[in-house]
């Protein structure tokens, strides 16, 4: 921009000598036009930046991270000058990883009109995005002035984590979760199948009031002892580097899914 507007002056320094020297008619009116189109090209910018409005919005506010991001932006004009070089400066924030990144879409503005542009955005990294509308941007065609509008509009995504099936994971999971694990008795308070007087100890929450009214003492229920293997799964987040991170959170998100597909019970997640 700098060079553009010194050689814009230099041009204008070139023709007012020439007309100085020659007195030519037509170096007058070339340098003439120059400094009218320079002063139209300073002030249509802060004009127009006054009467731009700006509209952002996501197809979808969750996608995977094998998805693009698909954005639409819109910018509506209420002046009467046009331009094909405006600018939104876009941020896209992920917040877990800590990384950035800046983006700068070209709108072209109509007389009085509305302008739409769709774009995608591919983010790397898992976890909420946060997508801003920094400014509004306006070059003159001259290339000498730059004018700028804050506009501070936010939408929050959720890059969510794709699902890996590994059947040869699950295995190994589940094998080395029944040498390590346990079995241990539980009560299975779906399947009742007495009833007895009340000892000290047995919880308040087991007495069947109905039966108790009826004997004049506590009775309690007794339920079906069944057999539950425990599995605790554990996400170390505690870490410096996320070289690997994705990769790690997507495999836990794959073996939850499976785990649930073949109703594993009494697993914990620690993290």
């Amino acid at each position: 921009m700098k060079k553009a507007s010194k050689s814009y002056f230099v041009w204008l320094i070139i023709l007012a000598g020439l007309y100085a020297i020659l007195k030519n008619a037509l170096f007058g009116v070339l340098f003439l036009s120059s400094v009218v189109m320079l002063f139209i090209s300073i002030i249509i910018p802060r004009i127009l930046i006054q009467f731009i409005d700006i509209c952002i919005e996501v197809e979808d506010e969750a996608v995977s991270r094998t998805e693009n991001i698909k954005c639409k932006i819109c910018i509506k004009n209420r002046s009467i000058f046009p331009t094909n070089r405006l600018y939104v400066k876009i941020n896209a924030n992920n917040i877990f990883f800590r990384e950035k990144e800046e983006f700068y879409i070209n709108v072209p503005a109509t007389i009085r009109g509305e302008n739409c542009i769709y774009f995608d955005i591919n983010c790397e990294y898992l976890g909420n995005v946060k997508l801003e509308v920094v400014q509004i941007i306006i070059r003159d065609y001259l290339n000498i002035v730059t004018k700028s509008k804050d506009i501070n509009k936010t939408i929050d995504i959720k890059v969510m984590p794709q699902y890996i099936k590994n059947d040869m994971m699950l295995e190994q999971v589940y094998d080395e979760a029944d040498d390590g694990d346990k079995q241990v008795l539980t009560i299975d308070s779906t399947q009742m199948r007495g009833v007895r007087e009340y000892v000290e100890g047995d919880s308040l929450y087991r007495i069947h009031w109905k039966l108790s009214a009826k004997y004049d003492e506590y009775m309690v229920k007794e339920f079906e002892m069944s057999m539950e293997a425990n599995t605790v799964i554990m996400l170390d987040l505690i870490r410096d580097k996320y070289e690997h991170l994705n990769d790690v959170i997507e495999i836990l998100y794959s073996l939850l899914i499976d785990f649930s597909s073949k109703m594993a019970k009494g697993f914990t997640i620690k993290s």
